[in-house]
C-alpha cells in the first residue's frame, strides 16, 4: 500500500476549507451582535470555531508526517521538515509584506510618529503580526514548531515522543500567560505588545497531534473512531450548556474535534478537495485584509452581513487564485 492515498484525505481538505469560514465567523463576531445575549447555540458554535486553528496546525503537520520514513533514521526526514519550514517562513514573510501598508496606515491614522510606525512594522515581524495582521501568528507559530521538531526528532524518529513533554511545557506557558501579561507604561509599546499571541505556545502540541495521527492513522480510523465521535459530541453539548463557563473544556474539546475530523471518511474527486485545501489557506491569509476594507467601505466589519460579505469576497479571491495557478502549472497527483 502506498503512503499517500488522496481520496482518504478528502476529509482534511474539506474541513480546512470549513475551518477557514469558521475563523472568519470569529473575527466578524457572528452571532455575538444579538442584544438578547449569547444563546447556547452561539456558545457551542464558538466553542467549535475555537477548534479550527488547532485543527489547522494538526492538518499542516499531518501531510508532512505521512512522508516521513518512520522505519529508519534518515537525512531525508530532516530535509523534509526543513523544506516545509522554509516554505512556511517564506509564506510568512510574503504576507507580512502584503499587510505592511495597512499596518503603516493604521498606526499613522492613530497618530503614531513615522519612527514609531517603523518600529511597529519591525516588531510585528517578531511578534507574529500587528493589529492589521494579527492572524499571521499562525504561520510564525507553525514555522517555529517545525524548527523544534527538526531539532528533537529530525534525525532520530524514535525521539518523536520526546517532543510531547516539551510541547506540553510550552502549552503550560500559555495557560499561565494571563498572570504575566506583556504590558508597557508607554502607550505605543503597550499597543504593540497587546498584539502578541500567547497561543503561539500551544502550536507545538497541536502540531504533535498531526504527527501522531499520521503515524497511527489506522488505529484512529478503525479502532477508536466511535469513542472519539461520542466524546466530541458530548464535549460540544457540554460547552453549549455551560455557556460562559466552557473554557475548562477547551483542550479536551480541541483534541476530540481534531481526532473526530481525522476519523471521518469523505468520498469524492480528490482534485476538487485539494482545491478546497489550497483555497482554505488563501482565505485564512486574505480575510483580515478583506474585513478591514469591508469596514472602511460599509462602516462595519462585524455581524452577520459582514461575515457573509467577507466570506464571499475571500472565497472569490481564493478560488480565483486556485483556478489561475492550476491553469499556469497543473497540480501534481497527490498534492
Amino acid at each position: 500500500m502506498s503512503k499517500a492515498q488522496p481520496p482518504r484525505y478528502n476529509n482534511l481538505d474539506l474541513f480546512k476549507w470549513v475551518a477557514s469560514l469558521f475563523i472568519i465567523a470569529i473575527h466578524t463576531n457572528l452571532f455575538l451582535d444579538n442584544p438578547a445575549g449569547i444563546s447556547a447555540f452561539a456558545t457551542a458554535f464558538y466553542a467549535l470555531a475555537k477548534c479550527m486553528v488547532p485543527f489547522f496546525f494538526a492538518a499542516s503537520t499531518f501531510f508532512m508526517a505521512k512522508k516521513i520514513d518512520w522505519a529508519r533514521n534518515s537525512e531525508s526526514n530532516l530535509l523534509l521538515m526543513e523544506k516545509n519550514a522554509r516554505r512556511i517562513f517564506r509564506m510568512y514573510l510574503i504576507w507580512m509584506l502584503v499587510y505592511t501598508p495597512f499596518t503603516v496606515w493604521i498606526f499613522l491614522a492613530a497618530g503614531a510618529s513615522p519612527v514609531n510606525t517603523a518600529w511597529a512594522v519591525i516588531l510585528s515581524l517578531f511578534l507574529g503580526g500587528s493589529s492589521a495582521s494579527i492572524h499571521l501568528w499562525f504561520l510564525l507559530a507553525l514555522f517555529l514548531s517545525l524548527l523544534l521538531m527538526m531539532f528533537i526528532f529530525g534525525r532520530q524518529t524514535e525521539k518523536m515522543w520526546v517532543f510531547l513533554p516539551v510541547a506540553l511545557l510550552l502549552y503550560g506557558v500559555r495557560l499561565f500567560a494571563n498572570y504575566f501579561p506583556l504590558t508597557s507604561q508607554e502607550p505605543f509599546m503597550g499597543n504593540i505588545l497587546e498584539t502578541f499571541r500567547w497561543e503561539m505556545f500551544t502550536a507545538p502540541f497541536y502540531c504533535f497531534l498531526g504527527v501522531l495521527f499520521a503515524r497511527y492513522e489506522d488505529v484512529l480510523r478503525e479502532k477508536v473512531k466511535w469513542p472519539v465521535r461520542l466524546i466530541a459530541f458530548l464535549l460540544l453539548w457540554a460547552a453549549g450548556t455551560l455557556k460562559y463557563n466552557w473554557a475548562p473544556l477547551a483542550i479536551p474539546l480541541h483534541i476530540a474535534f481534531i481526532a473526530l475530523v481525522f476519523s471521518i471518511p469523505v468520498g469524492g474527486n480528490p482534485a476538487f478537495f485539494r482545491t478546497l485545501r489550497r483555497a482554505s489557506m488563501v482565505i485564512y491569509l486574505i480575510h483580515v485584509l478583506v474585513q478591514f476594507l469591508w469596514g472602511k467601505i460599509y462602516g462595519s466589519a462585524v455581524g452577520t452581513v459582514a461575515f457573509l460579505g467577507v466570506c464571499a469576497v475571500s472565497c472569490a479571491i481564493a478560488f480565483g487564485w486556485c483556478f489561475f495557478s492550476v491553469r499556469k502549472k497543473p497540480a501534481k497527483a497527490g498534492n
